[in-house]
């Protein structure tokens, strides 16, 4: 039967060996019936595999793969090494941009997913494992180039916020957020000070900035920053510095008169209710 293809697949015609004979490979100069159908059968699979149009809209079958394979080596490098390579650059995303994955789920299947998706994972990761950049733990040093700082808030919001530089501890008595503090050395807590307290008024300062219901409990100090304590504090100056207060745990604008008492500034007001707390370590005693 003539070639059809690529007009239709081939339909060979069908061949049988005599009665009586059989086919027998040892056979070599001998031509039996499988000689020609197994060859007509894989023509036939070929041509079916590649269907009727194989050149497509091309003039022939080559020159529609060489073209296949320009378009392809103009996208993507037929090496590994070059794919990255070949590709064009994009720097300005957007939310609808497609990036390829491979899911590791999924026996490193190839799939898709959306530069929006991506973003929001990564904020769902810094949320949830760093509260958006609380509480890390730095294990090395970190260097601040020229011309750089650590900025505090420029103006803290309401009662009962604070920003600056803080140390955990452990409470020597019941203690509320505003609490002028000192650092018992005796049995290492944090208790009220006053300018009257012969063993605290010279140690180490700091304002809790986490309540403690009594001794014993958790606690935070602010060793140096700003606070805002409206009803804790007293109408402060601004720029003008507050002092330890004759009252344990309270601060004051004027410094103490009473003698043998504990002059000493642990502070400057930016405001009538927020203070730059920065305890010096000079002080006098009243006479």
């Amino acid at each position: 039967m003539p070639a059809s293809y690529p007009g239709a697949v081939y339909s060979p015609r069908a061949v049988v060996n005599k009665v009586g004979v059989s086919y027998d490979p040892t056979q070599l100069t001998k031509i039996y019936a499988e000689d020609k159908t197994k060859p007509d059968a894989e023509i036939v699979a070929i041509e079916t595999e590649l269907g009727t149009n194989p050149k497509g809209t091309k003039a022939d079958v080559k020159t529609r793969l060489d073209d296949v394979d320009t378009a392809i080596g103009g996208k993507i490098s037929k090496t590994t090494a070059g794919e990255l390579a070949a590709m064009t650059e994009k720097s300005d995303l957007s939310d609808d941009d497609i990036f390829l994955i491979e899911d590791s789920d999924s026996a490193n299947a190839k799939k898709k997913t959306l530069l929006s998706s991506i973003l929001d994972y990564l904020t769902t990761i810094f949320d949830d494992r760093y509260s958006k950049f609380g509480n890390w733990l730095m294990d090395g040093d970190i260097t601040f180039g020229e011309n750089t700082s650590l900025v505090l808030d420029s103006a803290l919001s309401v009662d009962g916020k604070y920003c600056g530089i803080t140390e955990a501890g452990t409470a020597g008595a019941a203690l509320a957020f505003g609490d002028l503090c000192y650092f018992n050395g005796n049995d290492s807590r944090w208790e009220l000070v006053d300018a009257n307290l012969s063993d605290g008024y010279d140690a180490k300062l700091g304002i809790c900035v986490l309540a403690a219901a009594g001794d014993g409990s958790a606690t935070k100090m602010l060793l140096l920053g700003k606070i805002r304590a409206d009803s804790k504090f007293p109408a402060l100056t601004i720029g003008k510095p507050a002092y330890i207060s004759e009252t344990a745990g309270e601060i004051v604008t004027a410094q103490p008169t009473t003698a043998d008492a504990c002059i000493r500034v642990v502070g400057y007001g930016n405001t009538a209710d927020e203070l730059y707390f920065n305890p010096s370590s000079d002080y006098i005693i009243h006479v």
